[in-house]
């Protein structure tokens, strides 16, 4: 089965409109006059914002001791959060596992959550001392946002 663009939009008052070609081509095929049903409207994750979370990763995992990577972190930093899934062995019980923070799986508004608390955990737990503002302001650098 094809996979159809995703249906993008912005806000503007308290109306959605098209934000892309696909999708004003898409609203322009809907019947006029009809309730339609929207299943969920998310707002995509920010590639930058993702881009600043692994360079802080990275960051951090250099100036760790022993053989720590900037993936270990994350899923470390997936389980402390809650980003898990939970199921039974029948020999074993209980087992939790990192889950997915994939864009498809975490949206924006639940990244925006997710990355306080990493930073306070990481500059609190992982390395004490290391100022937040200090590791941002470094891992912007580093992917050029300033």
């Amino acid at each position: 089965m094809k996979e159809r663009a995703p249906i993008l939009l912005k806000r503007s008052g308290r109306f959605l409109t098209a934000a892309s070609a696909p999708t004003e081509r898409f609203i322009e095929d809907l019947p006029q006059g009809v309730t339609l049903r929207a299943r969920t409207i998310t707002q995509p994750r920010s590639r930058a914002s993702n881009a600043l979370y692994w360079t802080v990763l990275v960051l951090v995992a250099e100036n760790l001791p022993g053989d720590v990577r900037d993936w270990h972190l994350h899923e470390l930093l997936k389980l402390q959060f809650g980003v898990s899934v939970e199921f039974n062995l029948k020999t074993k019980g209980k087992v939790v596992i990192p889950g997915s923070s994939a864009f498809d799986s975490m949206s924006e508004i639940e990244w925006r959550d997710f990355m306080p608390k990493v930073l306070d955990f990481l500059t609190t737990e992982v390395l004490p001392g290391l100022g937040k503002e200090d590791v941002l302001e470094m891992a912007r650098q580093m992917v050029g946002e300033r």
